[in-house]
């Protein structure tokens, strides 16, 4: 049996981050089409296509790019605090 391989600190740290922001992805994806398609389907029923389609697509990508932002800035502030233990 060959040895078992343990990722060091860096890979693991690269694969969190990596399935983080990967998943921000699809969130944009699956609340554009949902909104987009949830717009559509009120233009149909109410005659205004393509109005309310088109603002559940920004609305969609909006509420996803502020998520996007949120989490960032998160992330930021959380890597410019010291260590626990950290005297300075």
């Amino acid at each position: 049996m060959p040895p078992r391989l343990r990722p060091d600190r860096e890979t693991l740290g690269f694969m969190e981050a990596y399935g983080r922001y990967a998943s921000f992805g699809l969130q944009l994806v699956v609340t554009m089409c949902l909104l987009g398609w949830g717009g559509w389907w009120l233009d149909g029923k109410l005659g205004t296509y393509p109005l309310l389609m088109i603002l559940g697509l920004f609305a969609g990508a909006g509420g996803s790019f502020y998520a996007l932002v949120k989490t960032l800035e998160a992330d930021t502030a959380r890597r410019r605090e010291p260590p626990h233990g950290d005297p300075s």
